[in-house]
């Protein structure tokens, strides 16, 4: 891929590992927490719904997605390996 950016822009020098890996990296992880803090800032103000989807992967690991929906958008909050949880509503009940 670089080598066809290279022959449009001759002057192109990619990235070298470490810069992706380090500093790229670390630049592009501040701006999406900055997002986040906007999202989080407006949930104090106008609320907010947490939701979540059940599903299993290839691995047939049952799987919880967290996600958190205001006016602004939806936000991925985290993944919860379920699978040691029972999923029955007997089981439940003794709980």
């Amino acid at each position: 891929m670089w080598e066809d950016v290279a022959r449009h822009d001759p002057g192109f020098k990619d990235s070298s590992y470490h810069e992706i890996r380090e500093t790229l990296l670390k630049e592009e992880r501040q701006e999406v927490e900055n997002k986040l803090w906007i999202f989080k800032s407006e949930w104090k103000v106008v609320g907010c719904t947490i939701m979540f989807d059940g599903w299993t992967d290839k691995k047939q690991r049952a799987l919880c997605n967290f996600l958190v929906n205001s006016p602004r958008g939806t936000v991925f909050l985290e993944v919860v390996d379920t699978s040691d949880f029972s999923k029955t509503a007997q089981r439940c009940l003794r709980c």
